[in-house]
């Protein structure tokens, strides 16, 4: 009788169970579904036909279709997906077959991707004593003429640009990104660890030069063969053929970018700029008012702290009203 009785109790449960996970799987329309059938007095019987034959499928021949159908889409789909699982795979693989840090140990994998953090985040650690010597000295005495060019620079963007996108907050973020140029993609990111960015537009237009007497650096031009390289490896990362930088001008790039890293304040530049790019064009000043050059005096500031001095500008005061 005790085992008779247990399986009417059994069975409940399983139905429990079972309408439980029916609801969790279908009903999620069943309520708006039986609202539209008591609405338009469908019978019961017909309701639940409708909703488990035609509209969910579960249940008639038509049902026993659609889930064929179904089944056999979905087969299609997960045959896709393998597919396409095993072509990542694939070039996953290859991709670590052609680096040749895959295979190292755990232990030497950290240890080079610590030297390689260090690399971009220190570009001196690597570097000679004599060089090191010389960026440091250059990076002290450059600051106000890496000012001014990096003002230009910025100052000839926006005035290439329409007037509604030369407001303040539009030269701000002009001005954070300045001291680098865009990502090196001739080199891969080893153990998450991007390469150092390429130089600025800016820095091909000028090198740091040491006066031979004084030793004392300046800013001037490239000579004509080192200009000549300069355009001509621009030249390919414009066309796609991505190459590192030229290393004989590293020394001098890593200098130009410290420096303005060094010097650079966006905020205050950024409304000195504003300010002055927006003076000038307000009247007829023409290519006399030099708007970096009000720019720069007005907020590049020297070693010790006090704003920089440009000669030029007392000849460009005689004509404009500073």
């Amino acid at each position: 009788d005790s085992a008779e009785g247990a399986d009417p109790m059994h069975n409940m449960l399983v139905l429990k169970m079972g309408c439980q996970r029916w609801i969790e799987d279908y009903g999620g329309d069943l309520s708006g579904f039986i609202f539209k059938a008591v609405k338009n007095a469908i019978p019961p019987a017909d309701a639940s036909r409708q909703y488990c034959e035609e509209h969910l499928s579960l249940c008639g021949e038509s049902g026993k279709t659609k889930r064929k159908e179904k089944a056999a889409a979905e087969k299609e789909r997960r045959k896709v997906r393998e597919e396409s699982l095993r072509m990542v795979e694939a070039e996953e693989a290859a991709r670590q077959a052609e680096d040749p840090l895959s295979s190292l140990p755990e232990d030497s994998r950290l240890g080079l991707q610590r030297m390689l953090e260090m690399a971009r985040d220190d570009p001196l650690q690597y570097m000679d004593e004599d060089a090191q010597q010389r960026i440091g000295q250059g990076r002290s005495e450059l600051k106000c003429d890496v000012c001014l060019i990096v003002l230009e620079d910025v100052e000839r963007e926006l005035a290439s640009r329409p007037r509604s996108m030369q407001s303040e907050t539009d030269i701000l973020p002009m001005l954070e990104g300045v001291c680098e140029g865009d990502k090196d993609l001739s080199v891969p990111s080893y153990f998450g660890v991007e390469p150092p960015r390429l130089p600025a537009l800016w820095a091909d237009s000028v090198r740091p030069i040491q006066d031979k007497k004084t030793g004392r650096f300046s800013l001037g031009p490239f000579g004509k063969k080192a200009a000549k390289a300069r355009r001509k490896w621009r030249q390919s990362l414009a066309a796609g053929d991505h190459k590192p930088p030229l290393p004989d001008q590293n020394e001098a790039d890593t200098l130009l970018r410290l420096t303005c890293k060094d010097m650079l304040d966006p905020a205050a530049m950024g409304e000195a700029l504003f300010r002055e790019h927006h003076h000038c064009a307000s009247k007829d000043y023409g290519s006399k008012c030099q708007a970096a050059l009000r720019a720069a005096a007005a907020s590049c500031k020297d070693p010790a702290g006090a704003l920089c001095i440009y000669p030029d500008l007392s000849a460009e005061s005689a004509d404009t009203e500073l």
